[in-house]
């Protein structure tokens, strides 16, 4: 945002031009799209400096709305455009997950009218956010995990780079648009390790996601399933350099075949770390920098986890003790 000194000598320098100063905000407005706001005014000038979430904004604005609304000009942009667009998310994602891409779309408009770069409402106004609910951890058992796997094996060869998608997030503990936003240049597979970039991750930090042997192989059936001049593990099918947005229909049948019908793709992400924290020898540190979490206080959702691999791990002796008495 321009500071009042340089507003002020800004709009003397058009009136000496004989250019009336709303006229010109006028023909910006006219001609700016959402991308170019965003980018050039909202995060610098906004975003960066009084938000302290303002790497998340970045964030969903690379993940998604780029690409949706990146090309707009401002005025362009309509409420049905903007609801679309949140259905899809909360379908693909969760109502949650939707409510924060509105809650951002709608603060850039108010911005922008704020500043004056477009008039009239915000088209954001009066569209309903979704009822969150209060949250709930669901992990895969031992036997839902067995069920899951026959179901992806049995897919028809064109649902194959989904399915290999689904097992995938478990088998890493990635998020969804990160590991579809991955692309073959970040894979070491030689070192088990991929790099995601700030710009491809939720809180804006760089990190590793390691490896293991379910992942590799997974990899390495991926990589015949390469399209020429795609550089994404999981390359889309409707376009030539696109990525699988979302394996939702795929899942949506696999959860039906495996009578896991209450199962979300992010419950994925909680099975990994379920596992992870079953292992007596890992620590909430340890599932933290697997996570890629910013801090560890992020991971302490996951603690109950611990306590519970705790009292198995004592539960051993007691079985042990107890067939010594018998």
């Amino acid at each position: 945002m321009q500071d009042g000194r340089t507003f002020v000598n800004e709009h003397k320098r058009l009136i000496a031009q004989g250019i009336d100063p709303l006229d010109e905000k006028q023909k910006v407005s006219k001609v700016i799209t959402f991308g170019d706001f965003f980018e050039s005014e909202y995060m610098p000038n906004y975003a960066m400096k009084v938000k302290k979430s303002w790497k998340h904004d970045q964030w969903m604005y690379n993940s998604d709305l780029k690409k949706i609304f990146g090309d707009y000009l401002l005025n362009d942009i309509s409420k049905r455009e903007i609801s679309k667009f949140i259905y899809s998310i909360k379908d693909r994602a969760s109502g949650a997950r939707a409510n924060r891409f509105l809650s951002l779309i709608s603060k850039v408009m108010s911005t922008a009218l704020d500043w004056e770069f477009i008039e009239g409402e915000n088209p954001c106004r009066r569209i309903k956010k979704f009822k969150e609910s209060a949250g709930r951890t669901r992990y895969l058992s031992n036997n839902e995990i067995k069920r899951l796997k026959i179901a992806l094996d049995s897919v028809p060869q064109r649902q194959r780079v989904s399915a290999l998608a689904i097992w995938f997030l478990l088998t890493t503990g990635c998020r969804l648009g990160e590991a579809m936003s991955l692309t073959w240049d970040r894979i070491e597979i030689e070192n088990n390790i991929a790099f995601l970039p700030q710009e491809m991750t939720k809180n804006a930090t760089a990190h590793q996601v390691y490896l293991n042997k379910q992942a590799i192989k997974t990899l390495k059936e991926l990589k015949k399933h390469m399209v020429r001049g795609n550089p994404h593990l999981f390359p889309s099918v409707v376009g030539p350099t696109g990525h699988l947005l979302s394996p939702r229909r795929t899942f949506d049948s696999v959860k039906k075949a495996a009578k896991l019908d209450n199962l979300r793709l992010h419950d994925l992400r909680h099975s990994f770390c379920s596992i992870v924290i079953s292992n007596n020898n890992n620590s909430l540190y340890t599932l933290s920098k697997l996570l890629g979490h910013a801090n560890q206080a992020m991971t302490s959702r996951y603690s109950h986890l611990r306590n519970q691999a705790l009292i198995d791990a004592s539960e051993t002796v007691a079985t042990q003790l107890e067939s010594v008495m018998e």
